[in-house]
């Protein structure tokens, strides 16, 4: 990567700041930003980069950049976020991140990265997102980390992670209160119960905890997850009776509790009960894996049929309006989630028809959703445009009439 943007010459005030670099920000002739991504950039980022000393962003994601992630990062005192996600980058995260006083984001998800998650970035008291996810890294969430009072998003699955879900703690060891609105640790080796503090989220909007080896309670008794929106803890062994708090989370609409021991009577649907009725009597578990995965799928497609009837249900001047998209764009990422999840969930199925052609059409599905959105908001760009454009021609007009009107009356 030195070699291919110019090597010695980045560390001069000529090179970098010379107007001259596509996605170089500079302030007082010093680097503030490298915003390179989607470039094909190869090589390795070398220890130079620390002596960018003013850098406050690093955005190199969707690369080719091997080699290891440069502990010089942690002497960036004003480095602020850190992109490089879905690259080539192995070895482990370097703890000296956590040196960085003013890191918000680090995202170095998809990546080879192997050793564990440092304790070190507890000490970044400013860190609000934090991505390690489809790595290989091992070890347990460090509980500085997972108990930071900064730290609203927070994703590290599909990796090696073990031991328990540490019980949230203060520094002075009184309990306290998550400030996380997303927790994704699904497809790990995570084991234990899940701890009372994870009940006690009234911000908390996504929880997935998915296909690990977790036991005991549900969620405890007196949780409070007033926000929650997608819940998923299938694939565990988790074998107690399903709480009553699931009637007072109102805004939950993903729940997938399947692959668990539970005790008493389905909160799903009528039709997601009869298929369990169905699965415990006669048959061989090919058929009924194939039953209950017929009524998900009418299920999800009554899903998507009753989102978009409401979604139609509007008069004129709500159509295309701001708040008819944003429906719009959380019915898609809704139903892309559901089937998603659906997909998860029979995997023993994937590679028989017609399961084997769901992946490409979820894959499919997603693009169209984004395409939708994409052609929706630049039409309404558009629409903008030409109103801004009328609105000009009209004044124009205007001034033409008022002129033409002054000079008759002149030579009257």
């Amino acid at each position: 990567m030195e070699r291919r943007k110019g090597g010695e010459h980045w560390l001069t005030d000529f090179g970098a700041c010379s107007g001259g670099w596509a996605g170089i920000k500079c302030v007082q002739r010093q680097v503030i930003v490298l915003h390179l991504p989607w470039k094909s950039l190869g090589g390795r980022l070398t220890e130079k980069i620390g002596q960018f000393q003013a850098l406050r962003k690093l955005s190199l994601h969707d690369n080719v950049i091997g080699g290891p992630i440069p502990s010089a990062l942690g002497f960036l005192p004003n480095l602020r976020g850190v992109q490089l996600f879905n690259n080539r980058f192995a070895g482990s995260i370097p703890p000296s991140l956590g040196d960085c006083p003013l890191l918000q984001t680090l995202d170095v998800s998809n990546n080879p990265l192997t050793g564990s998650i440092p304790e070190s970035l507890a000490n970044c008291t400013k860190l609000y997102r934090l991505n390690v996810s489809f790595n290989s890294i091992s070890g347990s969430v460090p509980v500085g980390v997972i108990s930071s009072p900064s730290l609203f998003f927070l994703a590290v699955q599909d990796n090696n992670i073990s031991g328990s879900i540490p019980e949230v703690q203060t520094r002075t060891g009184k309990k306290a209160q998550f400030q996380l609105r997303s927790l994704a640790a699904n497809h790990s080796f995570i084991s234990g119960l899940i701890p009372v503090a994870v009940g006690n989220l009234p911000i908390l909007q996504i929880l997935d905890l998915s296909f690990n080896s977790i036991n005991g309670s549900l969620l405890p008794t007196s949780s409070n997850l007033s926000s929650l929106v997608l819940l998923n803890l299938g694939g565990n062994s988790l074998d107690t009776r399903i709480p009553e708090i699931f009637n007072k989370v109102h805004n939950l609409s993903v729940l997938n509790l399947k692959g668990n021991r539970y005790i008493g009577r389905s909160i799903l649907s009528p039709r997601r009960d009869q298929a369990t009725d169905s699965m415990d009597g006669g048959g061989s578990p090919h058929h009924r894996a194939a039953a209950a995965l017929e009524v998900e799928l009418n299920n999800f497609q009554r899903q998507v049929a009753d989102r978009f009837v409401d979604l139609s249900g509007c008069t004129h001047s709500q159509l295309l309006s701001l708040p008819w998209i944003r429906k719009l764009l959380d019915i898609f990422l809704c139903c892309k989630e559901d089937f998603r999840v659906l997909l998860f969930n029979n995997k023993a199925l994937l590679s028989k028809p017609p399961m084997d052609r769901m992946i490409s059409d979820f894959y499919e599905r997603s693009i169209k959703s984004l395409d939708v959105y994409n052609a929706i908001r630049d039409g309404i760009d558009q629409i903008r445009q030409w109103q801004r454009l009328l609105e000009i021609a009209h004044w124009i007009r205007r001034r033409i009439w008022g002129r033409g009107s002054s000079t008759v009356q002149r030579r009257r």
